[in-house]
C-alpha cells in the first residue's frame, strides 16, 4: 500500500495520556523506500514535539534525583540536553555506542566508540537514548550499568523491556526520524 504524502495529525496527547496543555502536534507519515525499510512508515518529529515529550518525561521523574545523565550518541545528545535543562543537571558524560549502518539505516553489530565508566553499576545516573528499537543498545547498557535508570524518548515493543521509562511507543515498523537527523 502506498502512502503519498499523507500528513496525519497524531493526538500524541491520547498516545502519552497527558493534559491539553503539554501538546498539539502533527507528525508526517510517509512510506519509505521499499529497499530501504520494507513495509515500514517514518514518523516525523519536529523539535515542539520533542519539547512536549521532554516536559512529559520531566513529569515522570518529577520525584527522582540523579548524579548526572548519560547521553548514548549520538542520538541520545539531544535529548540529554532537554532534560539536562528541565531536571536542572549540569553534569552529563558521553557512552559512544553505534548499532546503525548511517547509510542503509539498518541494525548492525553493537560497536563501543567511546566507552564509559560510572561507579557502583550507574547507580544514581540517568542514561538517554532517542529509542529503544529492538532493545540492543539498552540491553548492553543495562548488563554494563544494572543500576542506572534507562529511559527512552521512544519505545518500540522489542525494546520496551529494556528502559525504567519513556514518553511515547510506536509500532515496530515505524522508522522515527528526529529533527537532527538527515532524511
Amino acid at each position: 500500500m502506498q502512502l503519498k504524502n499523507l500528513l496525519i495529525t497524531l493526538s500524541l496527547l491520547s498516545m502519552l495520556n497527558v493534559s491539553s496543555n503539554y501538546l498539539h502536534a502533527s507528525c508526517q507519515v510517509l512510506e519509505t523506500n521499499e529497499e530501504s525499510l520494507p513495509q515500514s512508515k517514518k514518523l516525523y518529529i519536529k523539535g515542539k514535539q520533542l519539547a512536549a515529550l521532554s516536559d512529559v518525561l520531566k513529569e515522570k521523574l518529577a520525584q527522582q534525583s540523579f548524579k548526572g545523565i548519560v547521553a548514548v550518541t549520538r542520538g541520545g545528545l539531544v535529548p540529554a540536553g532537554y532534560l539536562a535543562h528541565r531536571l536542572g543537571i549540569r553534569t552529563i558524560e558521553t557512552l559512544g555506542l553505534s548499532s546503525y549502518d548511517d547509510q542503509s539505516k539498518q541494525q548492525k553489530v553493537l560497536k563501543v566508540e567511546k566507552p564509559l565508566d560510572l561507579q557502583d553499576g550507574g547507580e544514581g545516573w540517568l542514561i538517554v537514548d532517542d529509542i529503544s528499537d529492538t532493545g540492543k543498545t539498552f540491553e548492553y547498557i543495562q548488563n554494563l550499568f544494572p543500576k542506572a535508570h534507562r529511559l527512552a524518548y521512544i519505545v518500540k515493543p522489542q525494546g520496551e523491556k529494556f528502559v525504567n521509562v519513556y514518553a511515547m511507543d510506536v509500532a515496530q515498523d515505524t522508522w522515527v526520524v528526529f529533527p537532527w537527523e538527515i532524511d
